[in-house]
């Protein structure tokens, strides 16, 4: 939230490169201030925030990495249907590819660290867990506030994205295809 005012003014265009390496380095001031917290203020361990990753299975794994490509391709279809994309000058440059994965990834890690690790972990503890759900996933929707184009529905959709996304493997205490698997 600190960061709106800065970002929305610093206009200036970025390489991958200089993306890559503020993202990495977001990610790492994240960990430490996500760590210092939970020692100092909360008086828990890192650990205690039950990220679970370790106990995550290859299969839950790659059924999370294809729920995800599938929501992706299924949205760009749609959108692509109904001539809402146009390429211009399309140019494939493998190295810009594999940065564009890696700063994803550090984004993605440093989001759920934040959101569901910590915030909606210390929510969740004081007061009722689907209050607690609804807040973080609001405070998601607004972490993205600086992104270019965002409008009352894309809003709405994040706060979506952090219900659900959130929601169904922290609150359910479970992994988020647990939900998918039992419709």
């Amino acid at each position: 939230m600190l960061g709106l005012p800065v970002s929305a003014i610093n206009e200036i265009e970025k390489s991958s490169w200089q993306k890559l390496i503020i993202t990495f380095f977001t990610l790492v001031g994240t960990f430490l201030a996500v760590f210092i917290f939970r020692k100092y203020v909360d008086k828990q361990s890192f650990l205690s925030l039950r990220l679970n990753v370790a106990k995550t299975s290859k299969w839950q794994a790659s059924f999370g990495f294809l729920l995800g490509a599938l929501i992706i391709f299924f949205a760009y279809l749609s959108l692509f249907l109904f001539n809402q994309i146009t390429y211009s000058n399309i140019r494939f440059v493998p190295i810009y590819f594999i940065l564009s994965l890696f700063i994803y990834l550090f984004v993605s890690i440093t989001e759920e660290l934040f959101i569901r690790g910590y915030v909606l972990n210390n929510l969740a503890s004081s007061m009722n867990k689907y209050i607690a759900l609804l807040i973080s996933a609001i405070l998601f929707g607004l972490m993205h506030l600086a992104n270019p184009n965002i409008n009352l529905l894309s809003f709405m959709n994040l706060v979506l994205a952090g219900i659900f996304g959130m929601g169904v493997s922290s609150v359910l205490k479970g992994q988020s295809y647990q939900l998918y698997y039992k419709l």
